[in-house]
């Protein structure tokens, strides 16, 4: 990673194979090189070009270059400065570097050591550039200085030894300059300024498509994707523009995203990332502390949007005037904080140029329980991972929960991540859900989406978790009702049983109503004539099958009065059915010996409906009445009649019938 902002770490070979960029700027400043003989002074060039651009591996890439040309490599040594000129506060330390880089790599001998005999002279500097520019003229070689981060350097110098390295650049056939920053200068920019129009400026602005393709291309093989990046980029080349917009172009950000979030390690992508942004902290926390207070506030407000936002939008946030607000981003504008987008209509739109410092920025300065901090990988991985591929990610992320292989920071960071993004499945979504309390972020799916879980599940032969996707739908509708029917197989019956008796804690969370809704269904189908399509005995199953669900869930739980007199209805109706089936023996056996066992105590279903059982009683055994107190004898009678098909009930009816279930 440390590579990312250190190209010069890097090998030669390595940095020239993965050089795939720029190669047009490369290509033209190499010509104009090669067609020169510096025989007279030429035109030096300022490389102008956010951080991450590729300022730095141009630079590099053009020292290579130069070694490497037939028509360069006698006669024009390229002197590579680095980022950090800390040893150069004044004119003549920029010749004393010249002197030791050209004996250690050039076979100088002696520059150096003749320069510091005259340290003591007044006139030092000049002493120095006639030794430097004599040896290289004894020698027969010119030089190109590679000045990275060169504002730097004109910071440093006073006025007078800027306008004297300019009188020097401008006469001198021996010495040239191209130079690196990351914004336009004062001193180029400025007409007052020595340097105004001296350089002839390159602009290195975001990569366009073709640029971006390469790039990837070039990813994916040092990565081991190779295949994959193919793949995509004639599949679904929209991933790669997508990608390239949210990046804003910079090679380096596109490089960071694509290494970091390329695997499902979600502790290695994390921490690398920590480590990266550890890395810039001191630079980008040094580049806020510079903005007057009010361009401070301003930033924040755009970096915390992450997206382009409108003036209108941004003087709402900030509570400045948006005539103020104008000129401020006009200035940081000129300052490459900002970048200005035009739109469809006549605004404008304001985002921070380089985005990783955005990146940073959230990271560092977002609330810790806020999506804004997490905005940017939401946005990356909605472009860039497939379906399948996010799928994979969160299995593994859910996995590693489950597991509890997943250290706090980690959990809270990917949890809001995937609870944020817009291009969830269904299946993605009930992943996660199961995690829920684990990851403290509420997952939620709409009816049809609970429908789907229901049928994906139902096809993996997951039966009780498809009936619990079931379970959560609000609003049924004709096509889910059908679906219930699925459920009458003898195999999907029994596990659904099955998975009733082993998780009392989940049927809990079950409303009850969908039991209700099954039975209603099943109820249709008992008045099918027996042989068609169901056997008596088989409705006789599922009526023993409501009943123990029903103790299940309603010893557990508070169920509503308007669902438990749904379930009376129901089972009532059932029993009714199957007694004019003659099965009255059977439909008793099924009160009596039905049961659950909770918290170490036994409930019986006769105990439970004890008015609808005695009711079952009487029809056949009607002594059975006179053991029983008078409301409760009475209750009975009214039921029996309505099971015989001499009455009516309804929902009012039952909840007189049953009050102390009320």
């Amino acid at each position: 990673m440390n590579s990312l902002y250190n190209p010069n770490q890097k090998s030669k070979d390595a940095l020239i194979s993965e050089f795939v960029v720029r190669q047009e700027i490369y290509e033209e400043i190499m010509q104009d090189l090669e067609g020169s003989k510096m025989q007279h002074p030429e035109q030096h060039y300022l490389l102008v070009g956010q951080r991450g651009m590729g300022k730095t591996t141009l630079l590099l890439r053009l020292k290579y270059g130069i070694e490497s040309s037939a028509v360069l490599a006698q006669w024009l040594l390229p002197v590579a400065f680095t980022e950090e000129q800390y040893q150069i506060s004044e004119l003549v330390n920029l010749w004393e570097y010249v002197a030791e880089y050209l004996e250690d790599h050039y076979g100088f001998d002696g520059i150096y050591e003749a320069m510091g005999k005259h340290v003591q002279d007044k006139c030092f500097e000049e002493k120095a550039y006639e030794i430097l520019d004599a040896a290289l003229k004894k020698k027969k070689k010119n030089i190109v200085l590679l000045i990275d981060n060169i504002g730097d350097l004109f910071h440093k110098l006073e006025m007078l030894e800027i306008r004297r390295l300019r009188e020097i650049l401008q006469t001198n056939s021996r010495i040239r300059v191209i130079g690196g920053s990351a914004h336009y200068l004062a001193e180029v920019l400025d007409y007052q300024q020595p340097f105004y129009e001296f350089f002839k400026i390159m602009q290195l602005e975001g990569l366009d498509k073709n640029a971006t393709i390469r790039l990837i291309l070039r990813l994916g093989e040092m990565h081991g994707e190779k295949a994959k990046i193919e793949r995509i980029v004639k599949e679904a080349p929209g991933r790669i523009e997508t990608l390239r917009i949210l990046t804003g172009g910079v090679p380096r950000t596109i490089a960071i995203m694509f290494g970091i979030f390329l695997d499902y390690e979600h502790e290695s992508a994390l921490r690398d990332l920590h480590k990266i942004l550890d890395l810039v902290t001191p630079l980008y926390k040094h580049r806020m502390d510079d903005l007057p207070v009010q361009q401070q506030k301003i930033v924040d407000a755009v970096a915390r949007n992450w997206e382009p936002i409108t003036v209108k939008d941004l003087a709402a946030r900030t509570r400045v005037a948006s005539k103020t607000l104008s000129a401020q981003l006009n200035q940081l504008e000129k300052e490459q904080v900002v970048v200005k987008q035009d739109t469809a209509t006549k605004n404008k739109t304001y985002m921070i140029r380089e985005r990783f410092w955005n990146i940073w920025y959230l990271m560092r300065y977002g609330r810790r329980d806020d999506k804004e901090k997490i905005i940017w990988l939401v946005k990356f991985l909605e472009s860039w991972l497939s379906g399948d591929e996010l799928k994979r990610r969160i299995d593994s992320f859910v996995e590693k929960i489950r597991k509890t292989a997943v250290v706090d920071d980690q959990l809270q960071f990917f949890s809001k991540v995937y609870a944020s993004l817009k291009n969830l499945s269904p299946g993605d979504k009930l992943k996660l859900k199961s995690v829920e309390k684990e990851t403290k972020e509420e997952i939620s799916l709409t009816d049809e989406e609970w429908f789907i879980c229901a049928k994906e599940e139902y096809g993996r032969k997951n039966f009780f978790e498809s009936f619990k996707c079931l379970s959560k739908i609000k609003n049924l509708s004709g096509e889910q009702l059908a679906f219930l029917l699925d459920f009458l197989s003898e195999e999907s019956w029994l596990a659904l049983r099955e998975g009733f008796r082993k998780s009392l804690q989940e049927i809990e969370e079950m409303r009850i109503y969908w039991l209700m809704s099954f039975l209603f269904v099943v109820n249709s189908l008992a008045y099918i004539e027996p042989g068609v399509h169901w056997q008596n005995t088989e409705v006789l199953g599922l009526f023993r099958n409501f009943g123990e669900m029903y103790l299940l869930v309603d010893a557990r739980r508070e169920c509503g009065i308007n669902e438990v007199f749904a379930a009376l209805h129901t089972f009532s109706t059932l029993a009714k059915t199957l007694i004019a089936a003659g099965l009255y023996n059977a439909v008793c056996r099924v009160f009596e010996e039905t049961q659950t066992v909770i918290d170490g105590r036994t409930i019986y279903l006769r105990d439970q409906w004890k008015p609808l059982y005695l009711a079952l009683k009487y029809l056949y055994q009607s002594e059975e009445l006179q053991k029983q107190p008078a409301e409760l004898s009475a209750a009975a009678f009214e039921i029996a009649d309505y099971i015989s098909g001499g009455k009516m009930l309804h929902s009012a009816d039952f909840k007189r019938l049953f009050p102390h279930m009320g």
